[in-house]
């Protein structure tokens, strides 16, 4: 889908006075829908009930989560553990990247990795308040004598070429087929084997790769419906059809159990299913200043439950960095630390011990206004409103810059995204407590940032 506004800079002709805005798509009509406010918080809660809010998910999804792509079983998980009790490391997430598994191979684990098996891996963990979420990839092997790959082959559920054969991409674990999420059949399957594998004792899933990502193969011969539909009929919903399937195992498996799903890309309506997080960003300074507007306008358009990786992923962070991208984002709906295991290691522990207080002191802040962020979420299933929202969504007026946000409505948050440790701010008309120094504010003001400080207003 495609929309002009009539302000193509590269259009050097006269202007059509009655062309005023044009929408379009590559494949067909588009849907249109018109939600008439006027005011911010009128159209975020129309969209937000028209695209299904996000049921209210676990506890424990709103914590902490440490990630690294090279944990793949027991002795990262015990060593992470023992780390996060060593240093009073507040955490409920472990999760594990693509090196769980046995050859890449989806819905399967590495048996060296898991001595005693998933089932009692994960239990230990879960009765220590650590939930173990590993990743969850669509590609399926291809591969002779792969039972989830036979089993998809002989049940007909793989996108096809237009010659009627598998589509074959080449993502982890090389040449590999795809589900056709389309196909209710084809998510009934899936599900089956999503639910077998949450048995494991699994706390929740992270599907990524969904975009779907095929690797160095063209994704424009993946057809879906049986061969019957083109790829750009269905691309942009196959995150979506993936998260509906995986949801739809996982809580089959757990009935009486709220379900979290992570996901890497999403569509209309993906809230209802799972959680985004805004993929592989780098570590540097302009991608730490793109996490907020990014963060806000996700939670605008109907995905309130989101946020970025701390710290990750291609290229090294440092420790000054790394605290103020903390500083950043404790507070925002997901909050992740992962890295690349080519990279430095970013686990708090591994910076010096004032690196560490300082993130594990912001970190246990979050922690400590933990009942306040899941009324948040309450607050979203009920009346759709976001969690992160921009300051003009209850304070109308004034040029506020994008980096500022609100946490709800009584924490605002003006973080300090330079090295040089202070910011100009003014701030909405009224009082505001400045929970730095313990006292009230108004107007505008020069915010000073120690390593234990960052502009934080009630």
């Amino acid at each position: 889908t495609w929309i002009d506004t009539g302000t193509d800079p590269s259009f050097f002709g006269p202007e059509d006075a009655n062309r005023k805005v044009v929408l379009g798509t590559e494949g067909g009509i588009p849907s249109l829908w018109i939600i008439v406010g006027p005011p911010l918080q009128e159209l975020t809660r129309k969209l937000q009930k028209l695209v299904g809010v996000t049921p209210r998910p676990p506890l424990w999804s709103l914590g902490y989560h440490q990630c690294r792509w090279e944990y793949k079983g027991e002795k990262h998980l015990k060593w992470l553990n023992d780390h996060m009790v060593k240093h009073k490391t507040p955490n409920d997430g472990l999760w594990l990247d693509i090196d769980y598994m046995e050859g890449y191979r989806v819905f399967t684990y590495d048996k060296d990795a898991f001595p005693e098996g998933p089932e009692k891996t994960c239990a230990k963990y879960a009765a220590l308040g650590r939930k173990v979420v590993p990743i969850i990839d669509p590609g399926v092997k291809l591969e002779p004598g792969n039972p989830v790959y036979e089993d998809g082959l002989k049940k007909n559920v793989f996108c096809l070429t237009p010659e009627g054969k598998p589509y074959v991409g080449f993502v982890w674990p090389g040449e590999t087929v795809f589900p056709d999420f389309s196909k209710p059949e084809a998510r009934t399957w899936w599900a089956g084997y999503a639910k077998s594998f949450k048995a494991l004792g699994f706390g929740g899933a992270w599907v990524d790769m969904n975009d779907p990502s095929t690797g160095a193969v063209d994704p424009y011969a993946m057809l879906f419906r049986d061969g019957t539909l083109p790829h750009g009929a269905f691309r942009n919903q196959y995150a979506l059809g993936m998260q509906m399937a995986t949801r739809d195992g996982f809580q089959q498996a757990s009935p009486n159990e709220r379900i979290f799903i992570l996901s890497r890309s999403g569509y209309t309506g993906t809230s209802r299913f799972a959680a985004i997080w805004t993929g592989d960003n780098v570590s540097n300074r302009w991608y730490l200043k793109g996490t907020i507007p990014t963060t806000l306008n996700l939670s605008l358009s109907g995905i309130p439950f989101n946020g970025p990786d701390v710290g990750w992923c291609m290229n090294d962070t440092n420790e000054e960095l790394m605290i103020d991208w903390v500083k950043s984002g404790f507070l925002f709906p997901f909050f992740r630390n992962h890295s690349g295991g080519s990279h430095r290691r970013q686990e708090p522990w591994t910076f010096s011990d004032q690196g560490l207080h300082i993130i594990t002191w912001y970190t246990s802040l979050r922690y400590m206004l933990m009942p306040y962020l899941y009324q948040l979420f309450v607050q979203q299933e009920r009346d759709g409103d976001p969690i992160l929202r921009p300051v003009q969504y209850h304070y109308a007026g004034g040029e506020i810059p994008d980096d500022v946000f609100l946490v709800g409505e009584s924490i605002l948050q003006a973080p300090v995204l330079e090295e040089s440790g202070h910011r100009q701010l003014d701030l909405p008309a009224g009082q505001w407590f400045d929970a730095r120094w313990g006292k009230w504010v108004s107007g505008h003001l020069e915010a000073v940032c120690g390593p234990f400080a960052t502009p934080l207003y009630f």
